[in-house]
């Protein structure tokens, strides 16, 4: 099968709360972030505490519209303080030149430190990256 990477430019990265699959190759988006800018809000629970609050999850869908061949894949995320956030184990990904590939990689829960974070997806050794924004509710 020959190898050609998807390009960039018809690449598409979503951010939302959870994906629910569908039969028949779809899945159904719930909550999604379409400015890739995430404001959360302290649980009442949470008031007057230091440190991290966690969303419930936080799921990541990269959508490769063109390119074909066999891709080991691995997707991650980079917290605004550089830590590597669960990185995926590797896997083997087949692109079929007519279809689209939907890779979707979920952390639950997403533990919140607000700032700028990046997220990627590697095929083989060719880099996808996004960035998406976090930040407090200001009361």
């Amino acid at each position: 099968m020959t190898k050609k990477f998807p390009t960039h430019e018809k690449t598409v990265f979503l951010l939302c709360e959870d994906v629910r699959h569908e039969g028949g190759g779809k899945f159904s988006l719930l909550g999604v972030i379409s400015s890739n800018h995430i404001t959360t809000e302290r649980r009442p629970e949470d008031a007057g505490k230091e440190g991290a609050q966690a969303m419930p999850s936080l799921t990541f869908v990269f959508i490769f519209r063109d390119g074909e061949g066999e891709f080991t894949l691995r997707v991650g995320v980079i917290s605004p303080d550089g830590k590597e956030l669960a990185p995926s184990e590797s896997r083997i990904q087949k692109k079929e030149p007519d279809e689209a590939l939907n890779s979707i990689f979920k952390l639950a829960p997403f533990v919140v430190i607000p700032g700028k974070y990046k997220t990627y997806l590697l095929l083989d050794n060719e880099r996808y990256e996004y960035e998406f924004v976090v930040q407090e509710k200001k009361a």
